[in-house]
C-alpha cells in the first residue's frame, strides 16, 4: 500500500517507506495526488482539476493531459481503483492512505495527540508548480487552515493536561502551539502562562522576548502590548516577590497593531503563517535591501488588478437618488488614464488616479460620479458606456514617463460630442511615488469642474484623508483583487492589514480589514478593528461612515437594524451603485422589508463591472426575498437566470427546485431534483451545495406547501440515505453529520435524530443547534426531562456573538413542547440578537406548527 505524505515535504512512499521515484513521483502528478488527498473522501471535477493544473491549455488538450496524468498514476500505483470516479475524480484511501487525510479523521473524531503526532510540517512544505497559480493559491489557504487546526488541537491538549495538573506536559504542548503560529500574541501568553506554573518564570521572560523578536526582526511586526506587559510585571514580581498579574492580548486570536497617530488606535493583524527560509515567499512585496532606489510597489503592481479601493468597492455613482441622466447634478466620469509610460509596471497609476479624483469629486455634493470599478471592470468602448448611462462630462488624460518622473495631461471634454472643454495644466510627481500629484490633480479637475457646473466647487475642501501613499494603495488593491472570491478573507485581511502599516492614515485599509475578518466570522478581532476605525470616524470619507455602520452593526454586532440604516446612507450617497444597493438588499431581506430588498437587487446592472461578477449571488439572494413574498414564479425566473449564467452551479440548481416545489409542480420538480443530485458537493461557494441539503431543502418546502405525505416522504427519505451513507461508513464530518441529523429528525426519525445531535454535541457541547437538536428530539419522543434540561442550558448560554443562535435553537425545543407562545418569544429574541434567516422558519419542521399561528405570522410576515 502506497502513502501520500503531504505534511511537510510532499512525498509518495511505498509499502516500506521508501520514496517513489517513477513517473508517479513527477512534480504535477504528484500536485494532483496532494489535492486529492486534501480532499479525500470528497470528489473534485475533471473541470476544476484541468483549470487548476493545465489553465492554459484549450479544452480538448487539457483533457487529454489529465487522462495522461490519471493512467500514469494508475499505472505506476499498481491499481485501476487507485482514482475513483469518472466526472469526479476521488483519491480511494483503501489503496493509498494520505497523512493529511489520516490528521484531519483524528481531529474530527476527537483524537488531538494523534493528529499532532501526524502534522510533520506545513503543507506540501516547500512545493511550488508556478504554472498553476490556482493550484498555489489553493495550497496558501489550505496550508493556513491546516495551521490553525494543528495550532487547535495543540490548544486543546495543553488545556487538558492543565486540567489534569500537569504544567509541564502543558508547557509542551504549548511550546508547540507557539511554535506553529509564533506570532501570536494569545499563545505567547498562554505558553508564559504555563511556564510561571511550571515553575520556570525565567522562562516565560525568556520567550517573551523571543516572541518579540520574532515580530520585529523577522515579520517587521509591533509586538503585542499585553505580552510586553506581562514580561515586565514577571521582572517586577521577581524583584519585589509579589505574584504576577497575567493580562490576555485584546483579540483573540490576532496582534494588536498600532497604525494610528496620537493616542494610537490598535488594528487587529491575522497571525502569519511563518514559512521556512527554505521556501520563498509567494510574492516579492519589497525590494531588497541593497537596491534602495528600487520602488516597492513595481514588483506588485504588474500582478494586481484594477479592483478600486476607496471607490473601487465602495462605488460612489452619484450623491442623490435619481437616474444619472435626469434631474439632479450632471454625472461626470472619471476614465482610466491611459499608461504611456512604456512600461506595464505603471499600469495600476491610472486606476489609482482615476479612483481618487472620484472620490474627492462624489465628496462635493456637486457632481455625480460614474463609478470607477465599473469603468475599469468593463470590456470594450467605456466612453459609449460612460455616455450611455448619463454622464455628461468626462475627465480623461494619459501619463508619461520622464526620467524619474511621471508627467499627468488630464482634459475634461463634453461626453456627447466628444468637444474639449477644459485643459488642466501638466503636473509631475516622482516615478516611485506616484500619488504626489494626485492632491494637486484633484484640486485642478475640481476648479476645472466649477467653471462648466458650479462656481461652489471653487471652495471645496477635501473632506477625508489625504491619498494614501502608493505602496499601501497597492498592498489595498491585492486584497481587493480576489475579495471574496473562494472565501480568501484570510488572505484579504492580510493585504489590508499591511496596507495600514505601511501608511498608517489610510483608514480605509483598516475598515476593509475588519470586513475581511467579519467575513471570515472572526468576530472578536473584527470587533476590534472596526472599533479602531471608528475612533477615527471622523476621518472617513461620507461613503466609508455608512460602509462601517453597516458591517459593524450588522456583520459583527448582530443589530440589523442599524445595519440596515446605515445601507440606506450608502444608497443615499450612491444610489445607483452596485455594492450599495447589494448592501441595503441585503440588510432590507434580513430585516424582513423583503419587498424593497427585491428592488435594491434588481438595481444592480448585471451586465458589465462588479455586477456581471456577482450575477448569481445577487439573482440567488433576490430569489430568497421573492420566496418570502410568495412570489414563486419570479423566484423560479430568477433561478433560471441564474443557471443560464451557471449551469452547474448548486446553489442555482437548488434555487430552482425550492421554488417547483412552492409551485408543486411535482413532475418537472421530480426531473430537475434527479438532475442536481449528480453534482458534486461543493463547500467553497458563497451558499455552500450538497445533493443532502438540496434533497432536505425539497422535502422541507412541499411539507410546508401541502403536499401529498408519500411525495415530502420521497424526498426526505432520500435525503437521509444520502447523509447516511458517510455517516454509516465512519467517513462523516460535522457537516454530515448535522445534515444527517436534520434530514432524520425532518422525517420524523426522533430517536436517530438524537443520536446523531448527541454526536455532534461530544464534539462541540456549546453548539446551540446540537444542544437544540437534543433537545428537540428528546421533546419529540416524550422526554420532557431531556428537553427542559437543554431548554435551561440554551436560555443560560451567554455568547459573545450569538447572532440569535441559543435564541432560535430555544424557539424550536419549546415548539416541540408544543408551547407556541414561548417558542415566538424565543424567535423574536433571536431577530433582535441578528438571526438572518429567519425566511427559512415556514418550512422548519418544529415550526410547522406555528404558520397559522397569528403571533408567529406577524413576527415573519414582510413589512412592506
Amino acid at each position: 500500500m502506497h502513502r501520500l505524505l503531504c505534511l511537510g515535504q510532499l512525498s509518495l512512499v511505498d509499502g516500506s517507506g521508501q520514496p517513489v521515484s517513477n513517473a508517479a513521483a513527477q512534480p504535477r502528478r504528484l500536485a494532483l495526488l496532494a489535492l486529492l488527498g486534501r480532499s479525500a473522501p470528497r470528489a473534485v471535477s475533471r473541470e476544476r482539476l484541468i483549470g487548476w493544473f493545465w489553465p492554459e491549455a484549450d479544452e480538448e488538450r487539457g483533457r487529454r493531459s489529465l487522462n495522461q496524468a490519471l493512467y500514469a498514476l494508475r499505472t505506476e500505483l499498481g491499481s485501476e481503483e487507485v482514482l475513483l470516479g469518472q466526472r469526479d475524480m476521488r483519491l480511494n484511501l483503501d489503496l493509498v492512505s494520505c497523512d493529511v487525510a489520516d490528521f484531519e479523521n483524528a481531529m474530527e473524531s476527537g483524537r488531538p495527540e494523534e493528529a499532532a503526532g501526524l502534522y510533520r510540517g506545513l503543507f506540501v512544505d516547500g512545493f511550488r508548480l508556478s504554472s498553476a497559480p490556482e493550484f498555489e493559491q489553493w495550497v496558501e489557504d489550505e496550508r493556513r487552515a491546516l495551521v490553525h487546526r494543528y495550532a487547535e488541537g495543540l490548544e486543546a491538549l495543553a488545556a487538558a493536561a492543565e486540567q489534569r495538573g500537569e504544567p509541564q506536559t502543558a508547557v509542551g504542548w504549548w511550546r508547540k502551539a507557539a511554535s506553529a503560529d509564533p506570532a501570536s500574541a494569545r499563545l505567547a501568553i498562554r505558553l508564559m502562562r504555563a511556564l510561571v506554573a511550571s515553575g520556570d518564570r525565567s522562562g516565560a521572560s525568556r520567550h517573551a522576548t523571543i516572541y518579540q523578536t520574532i515580530l520585529e526582526q523577522q515579520l517587521e511586526l509591533p509586538a503585542d502590548p499585553a505580552v510586553l506587559a506581562y514580561a515586565e510585571e514577571l521582572t517586577r514580581a521577581a524583584v519585589s516577590g509579589q505574584p504576577s498579574f497575567v493580562p490576555e492580548p485584546l483579540v483573540a486570536r490576532g496582534e494588536s497593531l498600532e497604525v494610528g497617530s496620537g493616542a494610537g488606535v490598535g488594528v487587529a493583524v491575522a497571525s502569519p503563517t511563518v514559512v521556512p527560509a527554505s521556501s520563498p515567499p509567494a510574492l516579492e512585496t519589497a525590494a531588497p535591501s541593497a537596491d534602495r532606489r528600487r520602488p516597492r510597489w513595481r514588483l506588485v503592481a504588474v500582478t494586481a488588478l484594477p479592483m478600486l479601493g476607496a471607490v473601487g468597492m465602495a462605488a460612489y455613482l452619484g450623491t442623490r437618488p435619481g437616474p444619472p441622466g435626469g434631474d439632479g447634478p450632471p454625472v461626470v466620469a472619471v476614465l482610466p488614464l491611459q499608461n504611456s509610460t512604456g512600461d506595464s509596471t505603471y499600469q495600476l497609476v491610472g486606476a489609482m488616479v482615476t479612483d481618487w479624483v472620484t472620490q474627492k469629486l462624489a465628496e462635493t455634493g456637486l457632481v455625480r460620479v460614474m463609478d470607477t470599478r465599473t469603468l475599469l471592470t468593463t470590456q470594450g468602448d467605456i466612453r459609449a458606456l460612460a455616455t450611455q448611462t448619463g454622464a455628461r462630462f468626462l475627465v480623461i488624460g494619459k501619463y508619461y514617463r520622464l526620467g524619474d518622473s511621471l508627467e499627468f495631461r488630464t482634459q475634461i471634454t463634453d461626453a456627447a460630442s466628444g468637444r474639449i472643454l477644459s485643459t488642466i495644466d501638466p503636473l509631475y510627481a516622482p516615478a516611485s511615488e506616484p500619488t504626489g500629484a494626485l492632491t494637486v490633480l484633484e484640486e485642478r479637475v475640481t476648479g476645472a469642474l466649477a467653471v462648466q457646473v458650479d462656481q461652489r466647487l471653487n471652495n471645496w475642501t477635501a473632506s477625508s484623508s489625504h491619498p494614501p501613499t502608493w505602496a499601501a494603495y497597492s498592498e489595498f488593491l491585492l486584497g481587493m483583487r480576489d475579495f471574496g472570491r473562494n472565501r480568501a478573507y484570510d488572505s484579504n485581511f492580510a493585504h489590508f492589514a499591511r496596507a495600514a502599516r505601511l501608511d498608517t492614515t489610510y483608514w480605509q485599509a483598516r475598515l476593509w480589514a475588519g470586513i475581511s475578518l467579519a467575513n471570515a466570522r472572526r468576530y472578536p478581532e473584527a470587533d476590534s478593528v472596526f472599533r479602531s476605525v471608528a475612533a477615527r470616524r471622523g476621518q472617513l470619507a461620507p461613503y466609508d461612515r455608512a460602509g462601517l455602520d453597516y458591517f459593524h452593526n450588522g456583520f459583527v454586532l448582530g443589530d440589523r437594524e442599524a445595519s440596515y440604516r446605515g445601507a440606506k446612507v450608502m444608497v443615499e450617497l450612491a444610489p445607483l451603485a452596485g455594492h450599495s444597493n447589494w448592501a441595503l438588499g441585503n440588510t432590507a431581506r434580513s430585516t424582513r422589508r423583503a419587498r424593497e430588498a427585491v428592488e435594491a437587487y434588481s438595481r444592480i446592472p448585471l451586465d458589465y463591472g462588479w455586477g456581471a461578477e456577482w450575477a448569481v449571488r445577487i439573482l440567488g439572494e433576490s430569489a430568497r426575498a421573492q420566496h418570502v413574498l410568495g412570489e414563486h414564479e419570479d423566484e423560479l425566473a430568477n433561478a433560471r437566470r441564474m443557471l443560464a449564467r451557471s449551469p452547474d452551479d448548486g446553489w442555482a440548481r437548488t434555487t430552482e427546485v425550492v421554488a417547483l416545489a412552492a409551485l408543486r409542480r411535482y413532475d418537472k420538480l421530480a426531473r430537475r431534483v434527479e438532475a442536481a443530485v449528480t453534482l458534486p458537493e461543493d463547500s467553497g461557494t458563497w451558499s455552500p451545495f450538497s445533493p443532502g441539503d438540496l434533497l432536505f431543502q425539497v422535502a422541507q418546502e412541499l411539507r410546508s406547501h401541502g403536499a401529498p405525505t408519500d411525495t415530502v416522504q420521497r424526498y426526505a427519505e432520500a435525503a437521509v440515505q444520502w447523509y447516511a451513507a458517510p455517516t454509516s461508513a465512519g467517513l462523516a464530518d460535522t457537516v454530515h453529520l448535522l445534515g444527517h441529523a436534520r434530514a432524520s429528525y425532518g422525517l420524523g426519525r426522533w430517536e436517530e435524530a438524537r443520536e446523531l445531535y448527541q454526536r455532534l454535541m461530544a464534539v462541540n457541547p456549546e453548539s446551540p443547534e446540537f444542544v437544540g437538536g437534543v433537545g428537540a428530539a428528546s421533546a419529540r419522543l416524550g422526554d420532557t426531562v431531556q428537553a427542559e434540561s437543554t431548554l435551561r442550558r440554551l436560555m443560560a448560554m451567554q455568547l459573545p456573538y450569538p447572532f440569535g443562535r441559543p435564541a432560535r435553537a430555544a424557539a424550536t425545543v419549546a415548539a416541540a413542547l408544543g408551547r407556541r407562545d414561548e417558542a415566538v418569544r424565543f424567535l423574536g429574541k433571536a431577530l433582535r440578537e441578528g438571526t438572518g434567516r429567519y425566511n427559512e422558519w415556514h418550512a422548519h419542521p418544529d415550526f410547522l406548527s406555528l404558520n397559522d399561528y397569528p403571533p408567529f405570522r406577524a413576527l415573519v410576515a414582510p413589512r412592506n
